[in-house]
């Protein structure tokens, strides 16, 4: 684990995600490794990124002990905001790459996994919620530009404002919700 911490400092995701996968088969029920996956696998290269990340993902959400860890959504919504904008920018689903996801069923995914991190960090000052916004509006959170996994979402009024709630309500225009 310290030398995967090491490789995280370093940015060398690869040899960090080879580590944790060696530790892995050391304890293979330890959570905290896995969570380290999928973090880790979050910062290859797509498609790579999001095929290692989304398996990783499952397996931790159908764990009692993990399931209701709000930073495993996160990181699955990230992973798939990759997905999708890696679909959006090829223009085809991933048919063709022998899969059959389309690109709107992987939007309902990552909007369902943004809903899950809101709903179990309710705080907005909470680091999930934090990092939510970042990863969704990079400028506007004034956060590095590079870390923008949810960005391809941003202007999708069902990701505003489950991301950003009743701030969206104070942008609506006159009249709707008053009678």
């Amino acid at each position: 684990m310290k030398l995967a911490d090491i490789y995280i400092l370093q940015q060398l995701w690869e040899s960090a995600l080879v580590t944790l996968k060696e530790a892995e088969q050391i304890s293979p029920n330890d959570d905290d490794i896995l969570k380290r996956e999928l973090y880790v696998s979050l910062y290859l290269e797509p498609p790579q990124s999001f095929r290692t990340a989304l398996p990783i993902a499952e397996k931790l959400i159908s764990n009692p002990n993990t399931a209701n860890d709000p930073a495993v959504r996160l990181w699955q919504a990230a992973a798939l905001g990759q997905k999708f904008k890696y679909l959006y920018d090829a223009g085809e689903s991933l048919s063709s790459a022998g899969e059959t996801e389309s690109a709107e069923s992987v939007r309902s995914k990552a909007l369902q996994a943004v809903r899950a991190v809101v709903q179990l960090a309710p705080d907005p000052n909470s680091a999930p919620r934090i990092f939510l916004r970042r990863i969704f509006d990079p400028a506007r959170e004034q956060s590095p530009p590079a870390e923008n996994d949810l960005e391809v979402f941003k202007g999708d009024a069902d990701f505003e404002l489950a991301i950003y709630g009743g701030e969206q309500e104070s942008r609506a225009p006159a009249g709707h919700g008053s009678r």
